[in-house]
C-alpha cells in the first residue's frame, strides 16, 4: 500500500531540507582555501597529486595534530577525481555528507519518535532535521575543508546509531547483522574522527531510555552488554587520537592548564553551546576568550532547561488503556537527551584541551544532535499542519543566519574581519587577520594597485603590532 498523508508529505520536507542546504552552501563552492585548509590540504605533500596518499600514510599520519586515515583517505579521492587539491571538490563532498547527516537525523528521531510512543509524527522529524541542518552554528564544519572529519564522522555515527536501533527491533540472524553493521559504522566514524569514543555511554543511554519507556527495570547488567561491543573500536582509536595531538603538541598539559580549568571550561562550554543554539549570533571561527559570561551563562541555563522540557516529553508521557490514552510517568527522556548532549560534548570540551581555542561553532556538530531530536519530541503532540508550520519556521530563521554566517567564509580578510568585529583583542585573531591584509597588499601589488597595496600594508602592521602587543601583556 502505498503512504499517504502526513508520512508523504514529510517527504517533499525532507526534500526541501536537502535543497535549502545545497541553495546555503552553493556560495561557498566558489571559495579558495582558507585557514588551516591550506597546509593540511593544499601544501600537504601526500594530497598534491592523485596517488600519493599511501595506506601507511592514512594511518601514521599526524599532521595538524589530527589521526584520521579515512578523513585523508576521503580528501585523497577528491584530489583523485579533481586532478589535484580542488576547493570545489572538496567543499561539494561536505556538503553532500552534511545533507546525508540531514537525512539520518530525520530517520533517528523517526525511530525513537516511535519507540516512545510518540509517533508517526514525520513532519516532528523534519523539523529536527531542518533545526540540525540548516542552523548557523554547523557553517563551520561544512564549509572549513579541514573539519570534512566532523561530517563524516558524524554521518557513520549516525548511521551506526540507527542501524543499532533496528537490531533491537529483530532477532536471531537479522538482529545479528544489523549489530555487526552498527559495530563497523562505528569504528569506520572513529577512523574518521575519534568523539565517537563516548558510543558506549550514548547506548547506555538510549538503552535505560528505552527499557523504561517500556515499563521495564533496566539492569546493569543490560546495559553493559549493550555498550561493550562499542568499546572495542572506542578505546584504540581514542589512544591513537591522544597520541597524534601528543605528538603535534597541540594537547595542553596539566601545566598549562590544571585539571580544575578544564572542568570548568568543560562545564561553559556546555552553557556556551546551548546558549547559541537558541541564540546564534555572535558566531565565530575562533573563541580566545572564556566562552561564557553572565549573559551567556542564563542564556545556557535557560536552554539547558528546555532541552529536559523538551526531552520530558517523551519519558513523561506513554500510551496505554484500551483507547491509547496518555498515561503520565516519570521524565527520562529529557534526562537521556542531557546525558548525551554532555556525552557527545564531552571529547571537544575542555577536559582534553586541543589548542588555543576555548569553544569552538563545529564542537556543537554531533553534539546538538539530541537537541534537534528534543525538539522533534517537544512538538509530537500537535497536528501535522502545526508540525509542518514549525519545520518550516524554523528552517527559515536558520536559513536566513545560516547564509549570512557562509558569506563570511568567503576569504582570508572577510574571515578574520568578521572574527575581530567579534573579539577585537583576540591574540591569534588580529595575527590572522593581519597576515591576511599582509597576502591582499601582495595581490594588489601583483595586480598594479600601489595605493591599495599600501592601505592593505598599514593595517596589516598595525593588527600584527597590536597582537604582539596583546601577547606580550599576557604573558606577564
Amino acid at each position: 500500500m502505498r503512504d499517504s498523508g502526513p508520512g508523504r508529505s514529510a517527504r517533499w520536507g525532507v526534500a526541501a531540507i536537502v535543497a535549502a542546504i545545497a541553495l546555503l552552501y552553493a556560495p561557498s563552492l566558489a571559495y579558495p582555501f582558507v585557514w588551516d585548509d591550506v597546509p593540511l590540504v593544499l601544501e600537504n605533500p601526500r594530497l598534491a597529486t592523485p596517488g600519493a596518499l599511501s595506506i601507511h600514510d592514512a594511518f601514521t599520519s599526524t599532521t595538524g595534530g589530527h589521526w584520521q586515515p579515512l578523513t585523508w583517505g576521503s580528501y585523497a579521492l577528491d584530489v583523485a577525481i579533481a586532478g589535484g587539491p580542488d576547493p570545489r571538490t572538496m567543499r561539494c563532498t561536505n556538503v553532500g555528507l552534511h545533507a546525508v547527516c540531514a537525512l539520518l537525523v530525520y530517520v533517528l528521531a523517526t525511530q525513537l519518535l516511535a519507540r516512545a510512543g510518540l509517533g508517526p509524527a514525520p513532519w516532528a522529524a523534519v523539523a529536527a532535521a531542518a533545526a540540525f541542518a540548516l542552523h548557523p552554528l554547523r557553517v563551520e564544519s561544512v564549509v572549513w575543508i579541514t573539519e570534512r572529519r566532523d561530517v563524516l564522522s558524524s554521518a557513520l555515527l549516525l548511521a551506526s546509531t540507527c542501524a543499532w536501533l533496528s537490531a533491537r527491533d529483530r532477532v536471531g540472524s537479522a538482529r545479528s547483522a544489523w549489530l555487526a553493521c552498527a559495530l563497523a559504522l562505528h569504528a569506520m566514524s572513529m577512523l574518521a574522527k575519534a568523539w565517537g569514543v563516548v558510543m558506549p555511554v550514548v547506548i547506555a543511554s538510549l538503552v535505560w531510555m528505552l527499557e523504561r519507556w517500556r515499563g521495564r527495570r533496566v539492569g546493569a547488567m543490560n546495559v553493559v552488554r549493550e555498550a561493550t561491543p562499542f568499546v572495542a573500536a572506542a578505546a584504540p582509536c581514542a589512544a591513537a587520537a591522544l597520541w597524534a595531538q601528543s605528538r603535534a603538541g597541540a594537547l595542553s598539559d596539566v601545566q598549562a592548564l590544571s585539571i580544575a580549568g578544564r572542568l570548568e571550561l568543560a562545564v561553559r562550554g556546555a552553557w556556551f553551546y546551548l546558549g547559541k543554539t537558541f541564540v546564534p549570533v555572535g558566531l565565530a571561527p575562533l573563541y580566545e576568550r572564556d566562552p561564557v559570561d553572565g549573559g551567556w551563562t542564563r542564556w545556557g541555563l535557560l536552554a539547558l532547561a528546555a532541552l529536559v522540557a523538551a526531552g520530558a516529553r517523551a519519558g513523561g508521557m506513554r500510551r496505554g488503556g484500551p483507547g491509547g490514552g496518555r498515561v503520565p510517568r516519570v521524565p527520562r527522556g529529557g534526562v537521556a537527551a542531557a546525558v548525551t548532549y554532555l556525552a557527545l560534548l564531552a571529547p571537544v570540551s575542555g577536559l582534553f584541551q586541543s589548542g588555543p581555542q576555548r569553544a569552538a561553532d563545529r564542537y556543537s556538530y554531533l553534539a546538538c544532535v539530541p537537541v534537534a531530536i528534543a525538539l522533534a519530541f517537544a512538538v509530537s503532540g500537535a497536528s501535522p499542519r502545526r508540525q509542518a508550520a514549525c519545520a518550516l519556521a524554523v528552517g527559515l530563521m536558520a536559513g536566513i543566519l545560516t547564509a549570512n554566517q557562509v558569506s563570511h567564509w568567503r576569504d582570508e580578510l572577510a574571515l578574520w574581519t568578521h572574527a575581530a568585529a567579534i573579539e577585537p583583542d583576540g591574540i591569534l585573531v588580529l595575527g590572522n587577520l593581519g597576515l591576511a591584509h599582509h597576502a591582499q597588499a601582495r595581490a594588489c601589488l601583483a595586480a598594479g594597485d600601489f595605493g591599495g597595496a599600501a592601505d592593505h600594508f598599514l593595517l596589516a602592521q598595525r593588527h600584527l603590532a597590536r597582537s604582539r602587543e596583546l601577547a606580550q601583556r599576557s604573558r606577564r
